[in-house]
């Protein structure tokens, strides 16, 4: 893409580094409908979430 001038644009974007004792789940690109989630630890079930995607 360019700019009216004729000369490229660029885009840059930074985040801030995530910590690391926490796990993001990002549902925005999941499709619609029911979602079972497992967190497990060494083949051992510690929590099961349902939630709906909408």
């Amino acid at each position: 893409m360019k700019a009216r001038s004729g000369k490229p644009l660029h885009y840059k974007g930074e985040t801030d580094h995530l910590p690391d004792t926490r796990i993001y789940l990002n549902i925005k690109y999941l499709d619609k409908g029911r979602y079972e989630l497992n967190i497990m630890n060494k083949n051992k079930l510690i929590k099961k979430i349902h939630f709906n995607k909408k």
